[in-house]
């Protein structure tokens, strides 16, 4: 395949739930995944690299091609890939964009090797999920998601980017949308007058 197109969903993560010491599990969450009309065009190439690209995302760029050149080497893949983001949102601020773009590159490079792959191996692939799977769960099912962590190793509780999970998060619960109205009330005074107290 000469050329890839991949729509890039990207998430709101919402909470961790295991952050208290546990023998069985920690981390976990839940979140949504938001379409922002992030898209990923891959075409093959002698090489791997991304352009153009914004400066404020160049580091996390730079980091996803020295893995998909990992990747490559490991596969034994013949060809590179040059892609190019649109409507890319800055990092850092909340959307999950690294997880995102680095799975939709090595899907993307995937694709153009026509080389045969699953959901499960890509997120190995990755290398993310270190706390919670729902930047992972929210990419392949989109809507709203709920995984339960990974294994607790009596290790001290870390952010995502500084773990390499051993183990996928476990995915509890997936709805897709429109699962029921969402209503956003300000100010919240009204909401307890107008609605309180709940009936049994």
């Amino acid at each position: 395949m000469q050329k890839v197109s991949i729509s890039v969903p990207l998430r709101l993560h919402f909470n961790l739930i295991a952050m208290h010491q546990c023998s069985f599990r920690c981390n976990g969450g839940f979140g949504m995944a938001v379409d922002t009309g992030f898209k990923l065009i891959g075409k093959k190439s002698s090489i791997i690299e991304f352009k153009p690209a914004s400066q404020e995302l160049r580091p996390t760029l730079d980091r996803i091609v020295i893995k998909l050149e990992q990747i490559r080497k490991d596969l034994k893949l013949p060809h590179g890939l040059e892609a190019c983001l649109y409507n890319a949102p800055l990092p850092h601020i909340g959307l999950g964009s690294g997880t995102a773009i680095t799975l939709a590159a090595i899907e993307a490079l995937l694709i153009i090797n026509r080389y045969d792959y699953t959901s499960q191996f890509l997120q190995v692939l990755s290398g993310r999920g270190g706390t919670s799977g729902v930047g992972l769960h929210s990419y392949f099912t989109g809507g709203f998601v709920f995984d339960t962590g990974i294994q607790s190793e009596n290790k001290p509780h870390l952010p995502s980017a500084l773990v390499e999970p051993n183990k996928i998060p476990t995915l509890l619960f997936q709805k897709s949308y429109p699962f029921g109205d969402i209503v956003f009330l300000y100010p919240s005074c009204h909401l307890f007058s107008s609605s309180t107290p709940l009936s049994l």
